[in-house]
């Protein structure tokens, strides 16, 4: 896939995924291009990091299909994730042995703010990444 596959303006990209587990590693590799692409290199590991949460939460606890975009911002980016679940996703504390619910601990951890606006359709989830951040 290239990044003019699906362009939505020279500053944003947007696709729709399915709500399957595959669609996360799709999501990602298209983050990576996307970043390349708008010579932000340096903030590919932590947005793809954060893209592979929030797109695993809507596959996980969302329905799909699911609408992902990437928005250019002055320093940075901003990734958003739509599903049709109008339920609020909440940071739950994990255990040290649990093998989840670390996700979006990661993403407050990596992103410089984030949130979840309830649509008419679902909900969405974005975080912002900016340059000099947390990374």
């Amino acid at each position: 896939m290239t990044v003019a596959a699906a362009p939505v303006g020279p500053q944003r990209y947007a696709e729709t995924y399915p709500a399957t587990e595959v669609s996360a590693t799709r999501a990602r590799h298209d983050t990576s291009l996307i970043l390349l692409t708008w010579h932000l290199d340096p903030m590919i590991e932590a947005a793809e990091l954060i893209v592979t949460e929030l797109m695993a939460n809507a596959v996980r606890h969302g329905e799909g299909p699911i609408s992902f975009s990437v928005t250019r911002l002055t320093g940075g980016v901003k990734i958003s994730v739509c599903d049709r679940c109008a339920k609020k996703p909440n940071r739950c504390p994990a255990d040290l042995s649990d093998e989840g619910g670390r996700g979006l601990f990661l993403v407050e951890t990596l992103a410089t703010s984030w949130g979840c606006e309830v649509t008419r359709s679902g909900k969405k989830v974005w975080a912002e990444l900016l340059s000099g951040a947390r990374t």
